[in-house]
């Protein structure tokens, strides 16, 4: 269950449970993933990208916090495309890239990483009602892979037509939502957060 005791917590099976689990997405599916904060959500989204040279697993095109904030050099100039615009509202990009990820990336798997950042509950709708319209284009074509979504939001997931849901401690949806909120400070975030990308750099080395 879920701790932040970095002490006594077993990272490489975690790394070997993330694993398993970015093995068992299914494609043509509709995934919701959830977890807490520093748990490897993002390292699964990059193995699931990984899938499609070692797997019959189509393509990975995804959207996420780390394309919006950071320049990709070898892109050259176009380094900064995904990068949020300090003029724009940070909602009206991330609508912006998810019709633009799926209208111009046919045959793949889409991920999207947590699309409610900035968002009112009025907005997720609307995202939602605008995705849907997405994914359903993509169907009459026979273009659709499937699709994750990475998010915390319940208000999200409840309005948001999925078929599996996935949680990192293998929670249910009900479990999840119902689960007891403990505070945790950023300090022991911070902490935890190194000793989770140690453990995943040193089993990558390995």
């Amino acid at each position: 269950m879920f701790t932040y005791d970095k002490d006594n917590f077993d990272f490489d099976d975690h790394i070997d449970n993330l694993i398993d689990m970015a093995k068992s997405i299914q494609q043509d599916k509709i995934t919701i993933l959830t977890g807490p904060n520093g748990y490897g959500k993002s390292f699964l989204r990059k193995l699931v990208g990984m899938r499609n040279s070692k797997y019959d697993f189509p393509k990975v095109a995804s959207f996420s916090m780390e394309m919006r904030t950071t320049k990709r050099e070898e892109w050259s100039a176009l380094s900064s495309i995904h990068m949020d615009n300090p003029t724009d509202a940070t909602s009206n990009h991330t609508c912006h890239m998810m019709q633009s990820l799926m209208r111009n990336t046919p045959d793949r798997y889409f991920i999207i990483d947590e699309p409610e950042i900035g968002m009112g509950k009025e907005i997720i709708l609307g995202y939602i009602e605008s995705l849907n319209e997405e994914i359903q284009t993509l169907k009459d074509k026979n273009g659709f892979r499937g699709l994750m979504i990475i998010t915390h939001s319940e208000f999200f997931i409840e309005n948001f037509n999925h078929d599996i849901f996935l949680n990192l401690e293998g929670l249910t949806y009900d479990e999840w939502k119902n689960r007891e909120i403990k505070s945790i400070s950023p300090k022991a975030l911070s902490d935890w957060s190194l000793a989770m990308w140690r453990a995943i750099e040193n089993r990558l080395k390995n």
